[in-house]
């Protein structure tokens, strides 16, 4: 496979491993620096708890130490970032409840396990001893971590760094993205007749989703090929031509997840989802509106003299998508935009269900 630019990486929850002054702190800072992703370390969190791992932490608190990561890490995730746990995850089923969280989230994962032999790291606590740059790991403390310590197996199918390999940050990223390929794109695609809400929802979900933290974009549909001669009526597909040239620019700078609004876009799903590239994960809305209610709402936004042909065309447009069986309807008749956007989002997979 070629190299997968990191910024191109799925949402993904990336578990660090290995043991103490194996350098996978150091390691995680670089490759959460090249993602723009989130760390969670279980150190810091036990230094926010008044707690030394160094000095032994009883079970019972290191229990609620992970409790509270794994509580950080879900709401990186569930925010669309990706996350990197710094820890020694020394025992399997702690890197197995993060492979879990991943998978709730559905969110890619990667274990990596940086490896030292005995002698480095032993030969770095003696020199951290003398220059004091991190807490000290008490010896009797040292020696119990080192011998509890599960290394990853075969079927944990973790990426092996090797301490004194040199390798980057940016490296261990081309290394895993070579497994889960780059991401995909998270469609949402809203249709519906004239004075039926579309750019409303759209509006309203993309705010949800900013309060959120959720990064996405939104598109609308209408303007892409908006122009006199209309450019479809000559066979000339200039609206697909620019969402895929759009959607490019959006992807370069990290963006996975699109809002898009057209009329008749949910009868338009596989053309649509091939603009946008490989791995398009589509979800179609067709919001309805009675006539009394979409000619109500167009004679509130139409005050030049084309209100009657605007109705018009939104009559033969719901006729026309009625053939949309396909898609997800929702009735926006007497409905907040608010409440209709929130079911979008909830259908759609986007935000969990309450």
């Amino acid at each position: 496979m070629d190299d997968v630019e990191p910024r191109t990486l799925p949402r993904i929850l990336i578990a660090m491993c290995g043991r103490s002054f194996s350098g996978k702190s150091t390691l995680a800072r670089e490759i959460a620096g090249t993602l723009a992703a989130e760390v969670v370390g279980l150190d810091a969190i036990n230094e926010e708890r008044g707690l030394r791992g160094g000095d032994g932490i009883p079970v019972a608190e290191w229990v609620r130490t992970n409790e509270l990561a794994a509580e950080r890490v879900a709401a990186v995730l569930r925010a669309g970032q990706s996350v990197v746990v710094d820890d020694t995850n020394s025992l399997r089923f702690l890197r197995d409840g993060w492979r879990r969280i991943a998978d709730d989230a559905s969110a890619a994962f990667a274990l990596v396990y940086v490896h030292a032999p005995d002698e480095v790291i032993r030969q770095r606590l003696r020199d951290n001893r003398r220059s004091a740059d991190r807490h000290d790991v008490a010896d009797e403390v040292m020696a119990e971590h080192l011998a509890q310590f599960e290394e990853p197996d075969a079927e944990e199918d973790a990426i092996v760094v090797e301490s004194v390999a040199g390798l980057t940050g940016e490296d261990v990223l081309r290394a895993i993205g070579a497994r889960t390929g780059p991401a995909g794109t998270d469609l949402i695609v809203i249709g519906g007749r004239s004075g039926s809400g579309k750019t409303s929802v759209a509006a309203e979900a993309s705010r949800i989703l900013a309060e959120a933290g959720i990064r996405h974009a939104v598109i609308e549909g209408d303007n892409l090929d908006r122009a006199f001669p209309e450019p479809w009526r000559d066979g000339i597909d200039l609206a697909e031509r620019n969402l895929a040239a759009m959607w490019r620019n959006y992807r370069a700078v990290g963006y996975t997840r699109l809002i898009f609004t057209n009329t008749v876009s949910v009868l338009q799903l596989p053309t649509l989802t091939e603009s946008l590239g490989t791995n398009v994960r589509s979800f179609g809305v067709l919001l309805t509106a009675s006539d009394e209610t979409a000619a109500d709402r167009l004679a509130c936004r139409e005050i030049g003299t084309g209100l009657d042909e605007h109705i018009a065309r939104s009559s033969a447009a719901a006729a026309l998508l009625d053939s949309a069986s396909s898609a997800y309807r929702i009735a926006t008749d007497h409905r907040s935009v608010h409440d209709i956007a929130g079911e979008v989002l909830r259908a759609s997979g986007w935000q969990a269900k309450s």
